[in-house]
């Protein structure tokens, strides 16, 4: 009995003949042209897919430009928004301080619009006017030393007058009689005088005693005596 093994070797074997050979050829001609079919619509296939991948990749882009601008719009938004949806809230406090500095301020600008005028008493001169406009002052200058000199000379010029007329006025009295008692009188010139009494506008009666006649001048002391010329004696100050 003979293994199918066997037999299917050399059926493999006949098979390796020249006929076999061209069997081979004529079933290889139908898978050659199957596999160029194969090709043309991978071909295709691949064609196809590109064009779909760029389609794609035009559309995202686009898709990404129109997202851009509108992230961009929103951005550019934002702020705008966000500003008017702020409110300022403002509470004055009024406090004692607050006022008093409030009202010194006041009061400063009250003086600064103010105008300043000056009192028209504490004016002594005109503010406009030149000391040139005035002239020169052509008075003479008086030398206080000078004058005083001056004063003093004319009262010691004044003095020698005055006693000369007291010497003068001294020299016109005549004493005539004395009348001695509680009230003793005296006769000069033929009138009558008594203690107290001025005679010839200079002298003052100080004295009547015995035969003589005691008279007060400028400080100065005087006898008046019977039949005698009169006479000066230096006396005391007399306050009147």
């Amino acid at each position: 009995m003979s293994n199918p093994n066997d037999i299917s070797s050399d059926d493999a074997v006949l098979d390796a003949s020249p006929q076999g050979s061209e069997g081979r050829r004529e079933g290889a001609a139908p898978l050659l042209l199957q596999d160029m079919q194969f090709t043309e619509e991978a071909m295709s296939i691949s064609v196809g897919s590109g064009r779909s991948r760029s389609a794609m990749v035009a559309a995202f882009v686009i898709v990404a430009a129109v997202g851009s601008l509108f992230a961009m719009r929103q951005l550019g938004l934002g702020p705008a928004l966000s500003l008017a949806d702020v409110a300022v809230e403002y509470t004055p406090e009024e406090t004692a301080k607050a006022g008093i500095a409030s009202g010194k301020v006041l009061a400063d600008l009250e003086r600064s619009r103010r105008a300043v005028q000056v009192p028209q008493e504490n004016i002594t001169k005109d503010p406009f006017e030149l000391n040139a406009d005035k002239g020169v002052d052509t008075s003479p200058k008086i030398d206080a030393d000078l004058a005083m000199r001056a004063e003093m000379e004319r009262q010691r010029a004044a003095r020698e007058a005055r006693a000369k007329e007291i010497d003068s006025a001294l020299g016109g009295l005549s004493l005539q009689s004395v009348m001695l008692g509680s009230k003793p009188v005296a006769r000069i010139n033929g009138e009558i005088y008594r203690v107290g009494m001025t005679i010839a506008d200079y002298f003052i009666i100080t004295a009547i005693e015995g035969r003589e006649v005691t008279l007060f001048a400028d400080d100065q002391t005087y006898t008046l005596s019977i039949d005698s010329s009169p006479s000066k004696r230096p006396g005391s100050r007399r306050n009147r």
